[in-house]
């Protein structure tokens, strides 16, 4: 099982009498416990919940160990070799679930003086950038809106803002 963040809207996610694991998220992003096996991905439904014994608080916490265990190493440390104010994690299975985690970003939002921001356009990628200007907000939900518009499963435009207990949504 694992964390995945899915809108609350038709297409996105399942409905709530269906859906065992949900909770709100950050904005427009939500957790979703699924089970992640080898040719599908499925929403924990309240049977699934039964069979397994655990609560949906449990399953959304062990569901948190094994997201957390298995995509740690792929939040980058430091800024991008280049200097550049921006990066990308694209094509990671789970890359949004990521934004569960401020804790992991914290050591490239350091190099940045703390100033980080963030936006999930699609189901496989984080847009990340230096919050260094009074338009940068501005500018990067841009740049998700027409990443949205190429991905093959769009997220949200919405941008993030890093603190060390959690993500606060810019805007909007």
């Amino acid at each position: 099982m694992r964390r995945c963040r899915r809108f609350d809207r038709a297409g996105f996610c399942a409905k709530p009498e269906r859906t065992g694991t949900k909770k709100p998220l950050v904005g427009d992003l939500w957790l979703v416990g699924v089970l992640d096996e080898p040719t599908a991905v499925r929403m924990i439904s309240p049977r699934h919940l039964q069979q397994l014994g655990l609560s949906a608080d449990a399953a959304l916490e062990r569901a948190k160990l094994n997201t957390k265990a298995k995509l740690a190493g792929l939040v980058p440390r430091k800024a991008p070799a280049d200097n550049a104010m921006a990066g990308v994690l694209r094509d990671q299975d789970y890359a949004p679930s990521l934004l569960a985690f401020p804790e992991l970003w914290d050591a490239l939002a350091r190099t940045w003086d703390g100033k980080l921001l963030l936006a999930v356009p699609g189901s496989k990628e984080i847009i990340f950038m230096k919050d260094d200007r009074p338009d940068t907000a501005e500018a990067l939900g841009q740049m998700a809106k027409e990443a949205m518009r190429k991905v093959y499963r769009p997220l949200s435009p919405q941008v993030f803002r890093w603190t060390r207990q959690s993500w606060i949504a810019v805007g909007r």
